[in-house]
């Protein structure tokens, strides 16, 4: 028991580090290859993208004054530029807000939201009409009193094909990533990044424009998110990788029920979490040697693999690192001081390869973050609840295992 506690815990940490720092969160599974680890050389297998939905007629715009209808949410500063400069560099600021301007400068804003020194803010009059959808929120993001991101949210999209649409009619294709929980487009560009993601499970929809280079600055001033922040906040806090993101590990996409997979061997359950191991998997990435695998599962359904290399040789770091970065272009470097966490990041999806400067050990995760989003709003709507009753439980003396960690033969199913 000690020996599945602790390995609990780097799971626990690793699984944590991806919900705070990746994003920004299962029926049918998708036909479509899902990923298998590069070799070190950096030769890797490509992962096939989901197909989206067909596009349907274009919804109303936002309300911008002279903007023409099935326009996405626009920016002022789109009037006059021509198609091909706006394909190419992307929005220049929204609503009449330019990138970097001074939230001072604006009368309408009203403060939301603050950590560090970072704002978030929401204008007075803003139109909340997106086509066919109504938006809970409109968020304006300011680093050091500097304009950086917007995030809309809404509940309850429905289908976004429309919406799609006519953000690839003003800024040309996305990258696409369909998977049974989430459906991602995003539009990338040297200095700027939109995502339009619909996450199935909070039946929810979230359209992100990022100015990046004030959120490289603010990434490297405060690499970490405070824990405090609002989850839905976070995918303004991330750059987004530029390759098209995992659709799963070795052969089984994200979302597969583990009833579908003959094979795997139960190992241990933690707080609805359940471990499984492949049994005959090949332990491998190239000619470096894995210790462990381990597939996680909550309700049946796949969404954390980990890789551990427990004694890695000198040099392995720097090979799994260079052949990642081959695969997904460049990472987001977090803690550099303390564990090593060299981050992938996308609306639905993260891979993170770990080094722990304590025992020197390796670990890559890879992750599916709207089951992410959906455990830790459930934790946090949990947590608001006991505040509001005012009713908490005993705490768990320390140094005691956790009971409710279950080993083999220990959980009825």
């Amino acid at each position: 028991m000690p020996a599945i506690a602790a390995r609990l815990a780097r799971i626990g940490a690793a699984i944590l580090t991806l919900a705070v720092l990746a994003w920004p969160g299962l029926g049918a599974v998708p036909c479509h290859a899902a990923e298998s680890p590069p070799g070190p050389s950096g030769s890797v297998p490509e992962t096939a993208s989901g197909t989206a939905p067909a596009p349907a007629a274009a919804p109303n715009d936002l309300g911008l004054p002279g903007t023409a209808e099935g326009s996405p949410p626009g920016e002022d500063h789109d009037q006059g530029r021509a198609v091909e400069d706006i394909k190419a560099r992307g929005p220049l600021g929204f609503r009449g807000l330019a990138w970097g301007e001074a939230a001072g400068n604006r009368s309408d804003l009203e403060y939301l939201y603050g950590s560090g020194e970072v704002a978030y803010y929401r204008r007075t009059g803003d139109n909340l009409e997106i086509g066919e959808f109504r938006l809970k929120d409109v968020l304006y993001g300011f680093f050091r009193d500097r304009f950086f991101h917007v995030q809309m949210r809404a509940r309850e999209p429905g289908d976004i094909a429309a919406l799609r649409a006519a953000y690839a009619a003003k800024y040309g294709p996305p990258r696409e990533s369909v998977t049974a929980l989430d459906e991602n487009y995003l539009w990338s560009w040297p200095e700027a990044q939109i995502a339009l993601d619909r996450d199935v499970l909070e039946d929810s929809l979230s359209i992100g424009y990022t100015f990046l280079p004030i959120l490289e600055e603010m990434r490297r001033a405060a690499p970490d998110p405070l824990p405090g922040d609002p989850v839905f906040l976070r995918p303004g806090l991330a750059v987004y990788a530029k390759r098209p993101p995992p659709d799963g590990f070795g052969g089984i996409p994200f979302g597969t029920n583990v009833a579908l997979l003959p094979g795997m061997e139960y190992v241990f359950v933690h707080k609805d979490v359940r471990q499984y191991r492949r049994v005959g998997e090949k332990r491998r990435i190239g000619d470096i040697a894995l210790d462990d695998v381990i597939y996680s599962f909550r309700d049946d359904k796949l969404f954390y693999v980990i890789l551990v290399i427990k004694k890695p040789s000198p040099g392995d770091f720097e090979r799994l690192r260079a052949a990642y970065e081959a695969k997904y272009g460049p990472y987001e470097a977090i803690s550099p001081g303390a564990n090593e966490h060299l981050v992938w990041s996308w609306p639905a999806a993260a891979v993170a390869l770990i080094r722990y400067r304590d025992t020197g050990s390796l670990e890559i995760c890879y992750a599916y973050t709207p089951v992410l989003r959906q455990i830790e709003n459930m934790r946090i709507d949990a947590a608001l609840e006991a505040l509001a009753k005012k009713t908490f439980g005993a705490g768990r003396a320390s140094g005691k295992p956790d009971a409710s960690i279950q080993a083999p033969g220990a959980a009825a199913r």
